[in-house]
């Protein structure tokens, strides 16, 4: 469980867990940090939110997928698909120069090269479109509108 988290829905501020608690001010810091939670603190940040202590893990310091939101969650996949699409534009870069110079030293009377950097870049711009235009062709929208259609009938 994120303590923060916790604490900025019930809109406590940290001193305020502090004294619910029966913990310092600078040890809710230092958790909410990341830092070890000894079974003692873990007890007392149960009892101050009316928890039990199973919820908090040993092993806190990364949150697990559901402890995440909604909203986190989409956030989260968005920013791997960013990384992917990032990933992807680097090596088709890297591999198009490779062939610029293999094109370059082996027939540089013929110009080859733009075939491969032409598909394999329309293919990357489509995505970089869905990922900064929003394109989403068959996206949740479609797929709802495919859904109440299917059903209506």
């Amino acid at each position: 469980m994120d303590i923060k988290k916790l604490r900025l829905q019930r809109a406590w501020s940290q001193e305020q867990l502090a004294e619910c608690s029966g913990i310092s001010v600078r040890t809710i810091q230092r958790l909410e940090k990341g830092g070890q939670m000894s079974l003692e603190s873990r007890k007392a940040i149960a009892a101050a939110f009316d928890l039990d202590t199973s919820e908090f893990s040993k092993n806190d310091k990364q949150k697990t997928p559901e402890v995440l939101t909604h909203s986190e969650q989409t956030i989260h996949r968005e920013v791997k698909n960013l990384k992917k699409f990032y990933k992807k534009l680097i090596r088709y870069g890297l591999t198009m120069l490779f062939l610029l110079i293999i094109n370059l030293l082996n027939s540089p009377d013929h110009f080859w090269v733009i075939w491969p950097a032409l598909g394999w870049g329309i293919h990357i711009a489509w995505e970089g479109l869905q990922i900064y235009g929003n394109i989403t062709v068959f996206g949740p929208a479609w797929e709802e509108r495919q859904i109440k259609k299917r059903l209506n009938k």
